[in-house]
């Protein structure tokens, strides 16, 4: 097909048009979601360029430094079953972001407001709080972009494996990859680590950006088929009866699921550390204790020895005062006798 024939497909797709329309769902929400910095809005600019027909406009702020920018879930209607959400990235793999992630990808924070991420169980609360403000009957459908230029290491593997696992296990859909920045090199190494990964799709392009937005066919081609596939894999999922209420329950469930085993874990991990503290606590205040036991038994020793010199000291004075006084007294006697002895008479 052409570009025009595939534009028309495209632009003409209903759900309520077929025998489909009994499964009660009313569009296709197109859950965009990855890391910081990895070209999400400029994706966005390129699909609404490509579908509009019109002029480049930079819908979504994109800018060349991909910076990441993107702190709340915001919506572009594509068309009017096909809606592209651009839900907030994450900037790490720990805990409260990707429970953040999964609450975006699983539609249950309401659209086009600020995400935070929360700690504690503030999460669900918010959870709650929104399921008002949430059309059950959108049809969930993962993209995960990716940029080329950032590469993919072997540390990164677990974290990717993990984020998209939990993604298919939401979604009932392994997430389609949209991998940007296509002829920056090492393409074909980063396709395969994510079919590896367990990607059936995998799709490679390069955006029009604010410098660089001459319409190329291959671009449009690149677009264009990217979206009828999409098509075509939301008409085969929805051939299996889904119920979009019963849906809808099963991702709040099993998110709801994820931040309690989190926060559970998160509690043992603390309480672990605590414990753990305290012990080293207790072992250095332990340490602490013997070092002042054997400084005060130095301490000890030293006033025991000084005090036995300063006696040794004290009787050898006295010893040798006596001495002298004894030998002082011995000559007295021997004069005296002497004296007697000259003088012809006894000492008395």
């Amino acid at each position: 097909m052409d570009i025009q024939d595939l534009t028309a497909i495209i632009r003409r797709f209903r759900f309520t048009d077929s025998e489909k329309a009994k499964h009660g769902y009313k569009r296709i929400l197109l859950q965009l979601f990855g890391f910081l910095g990895h070209g999400k809005s400029s994706f966005i600019n390129t699909c609404r360029y490509v579908l509009d027909g019109g002029d480049y406009v930079n819908h979504a702020g994109a800018d060349s430094s991909d910076a990441g920018r993107t702190t709340s879930r915001i919506s572009y209607k594509l068309t009017e079953d096909i809606i592209l959400v651009d839900n907030r990235g994450c900037g790490t793999m720990n805990s409260h972001e990707t429970g953040e992630i999964f609450a975006q990808l699983a539609n249950l924070l309401p659209l086009d407001q600020e995400v935070e991420w929360s700690k504690g169980f503030r999460l669900v609360d918010r959870i709650v709080d929104a399921e008002t403000e949430i059309q059950k009957s959108d049809f969930i459908f993962p993209i995960f972009l990716y940029s080329v230029k950032m590469g993919i290491y072997d540390t990164d593997i677990e974290d990717l494996k993990q984020l998209l696992d939990t993604a298919k296990m939401l979604t009932g859909i392994f997430p389609f990859i949209v991998l940007t920045h296509k002829t920056h090199g090492g393409m074909s190494r980063i396709e395969r680590k994510f079919q590896d990964l367990g990607a059936e799709r995998v799709f490679a392009l390069e955006n029009y950006t604010p410098e660089d937005h001459f319409k190329t066919r291959g671009r449009h081609e690149d677009v264009l088929k990217f979206f009828h596939e999409i098509i075509k894999e939301a008409q085969f999922k929805v051939e299996q009866v889904w119920d979009p209420v019963q849906g809808f329950k099963e991702r709040k469930q099993f998110v709801l699921k994820f931040i309690y085993d989190r926060e559970m874990k998160s509690h043992r991990s603390e309480r672990e550390q605590k414990t753990h503290a305290e012990q080293t606590f207790l072992v250095k205040r332990l340490e602490s204790l013997k070092f002042q036991a054997e400084a005060q038994r130095q301490e000890d020793k030293r006033y025991f020895d000084e005090e036995m010199k300063r006696m040794q000291e004290t009787f050898e004075a006295h010893r040798r005062s006596d001495v002298l006084r004894f030998e002082a007294e011995m000559k007295e006697y021997q004069r005296q006798l002497k004296k007697a002895r000259k003088d012809g008479c006894k000492l008395q």
